[in-house]
């Protein structure tokens, strides 16, 4: 990968004066720099050499770069957060459902005693 070779995305120098020449990269060039760098596991030396740039200028554009990647970062764990709770306030309101069942459930086997059969047969006779 080497620098563009268009002139346009390069810029042009930052002063009139010959001697200053700053040249401007765009933005796909820095981000493919950087992509280039953390993918490949070498120094910055090595990359920014093999592109033509200077390592310091291949470090900064890395620390530009990060706060935008941590701020997209940081918006997808919230989304997911926000979906986790989502997901459980319905599943406490499923298990709170399901608890009061079971308590209904429990409170009308409670109310016949095992006598309860006995009295039944009693009630039974009698009307006979």
């Amino acid at each position: 990968m080497f620098p563009p070779a268009d002139d346009r995305n390069r810029g042009e120098p930052a002063s009139s004066d010959k001697k200053l020449r700053r040249i401007r990269y765009d933005e796909p060039f820095k981000l493919e720099a950087i992509r280039l760098w953390k993918t490949s596991h070498r120094s910055a030396h090595e990359v920014a050499r093999e592109l033509g740039i200077s390592a310091a200028a291949l470090y900064a554009w890395g620390r530009v770069s990060k706060p935008a990647a941590n701020a997209t970062a940081a918006g997808q764990y919230m989304r997911e957060m926000e979906e986790e709770i989502v997901a459980l306030r319905a599943e406490n309101a499923k298990l709170k459902l399901q608890c009061e069942t079971l308590k209904k459930t429990l409170s009308i086997l409670a109310e016949f005693p095992e006598s309860g059969i006995v009295k039944q047969k009693s009630v039974i006779r009698h009307q006979r």
